[in-house]
């Protein structure tokens, strides 16, 4: 997606806090700061590896902070399969389809990461002010929201990768994930294609925004008005 793009979103909503779960060695964040975001940054990622090259960038940044964990709707642990690329790691195991247009996204080893949900965190962890949630744990988007039920109500964006055929296995697709963000109280604002097949084209993800809406506006969006 878009850098400018997204910059321009996250100033119109006036975000102070961004939330970056998966943050593997911190790309999105870093992106964020090279576009003149300052506010405060929460990173959550569960290997040890990419969490140790998050650690010496995080180390750097005063307004900045970093949580080895693995986020989902449970407390326990999880088994995470590693990926020879490591952003592709997931919990879940990888399509054929993916490692055909990917292959580094196949999965070379496991590893075993401390499972919290968002709404178990110490609210002493996030600072104060609007909140942007961005989720991106290859396919396992859904079982983070489910557990954070709570703190979605403090949130005003939320950037979500979904993908379009499936990749990994049980994983919901894009529709599905629309209409549990739309219950959740969002709706998209932005959607781009994030990863197509580098030899067919065939567009495989797209990376999606949302915005917090009144009840009255989900209401209204499901067909045009009569009204004059």
């Amino acid at each position: 997606m878009n850098d400018v793009h997204r910059a321009r979103l996250l100033a119109l909503h006036r975000i102070e806090l961004i939330v970056d779960v998966g943050a593997n060695a911190g790309q999105y964040s870093i992106a964020r700061r090279n576009h003149d975001y300052q506010g405060a940054i929460v990173s959550f990622e569960p290997t040890s590896a990419a969490f140790a090259r998050l650690c010496t960038v995080v180390d750097k940044d005063p307004n900045w902070s970093a949580h080895n964990l693995a986020l989902g709707d449970a407390v326990g642990t999880i088994s995470i399969n590693l990926a020879a690329n490591s952003y592709s790691s997931s919990v879940l195991e990888v399509m054929p389809a993916h490692v055909d247009a990917a292959p580094d996204a196949a999965y070379c080893g496991q590893e075993e990461a401390e499972l919290r949900t968002l709404d178990s965190l110490p609210p002493a962890w996030f600072a104060p002010g609007a909140r942007m949630l961005k989720i991106d744990t290859q396919g396992y988007e859904p079982a983070v929201l489910r557990g954070a039920k709570q703190f979605l109500n403090t949130v005003g964006l939320v950037e979500l990768e979904m993908s379009i055929i499936p990749i990994y296995a049980g994983q919901d697709l894009a529709h599905q994930v629309i209409s549990q963000m739309r219950d959740n109280g969002f709706v998209p604002v932005s959607l781009e294609a994030s990863f197509s097949h580098p030899v067919t084209g065939e567009i495989q993800c797209i990376d999606a925004i949302f915005a917090r809406v009144h009840d009255r506006d989900l209401a209204g969006s499901s067909g045009p008005s009569n009204a004059r």
